[in-house]
């Protein structure tokens, strides 16, 4: 697996993993950073990877991700600005 772009939320607590699998499909994961003491890394929220991959193209993976993380477009119109 080979990150493609990584898009962070605003606060830089959370972020999106944009992803090309080795059978060339692509996906995304959403991850938040972990404070914990014995942890201070990034973890997966929920079961990854999302149940809405694999994608045939990462702006396709784009797509669902924008349609299923309540901050992704916010942060990506942020950016834009």
């Amino acid at each position: 697996m080979k990150t493609v772009q990584t898009i962070y939320d605003v606060s830089m607590e959370r972020r999106v993993v944009l992803f090309e699998s080795d059978d060339r499909s692509f996906g995304f994961e959403e991850q938040r950073f972990s404070r914990e003491p014995l942890e201070m890394c990034w973890v997966p929220v929920g079961k990854p990877p999302h149940p809405n991959t694999p994608c045939d193209t990462v702006e396709q993976a784009s797509l669902e991700a924008c349609r299923n993380i309540y901050w992704l477009s916010a942060s990506l119109a942020a950016r834009a600005a």
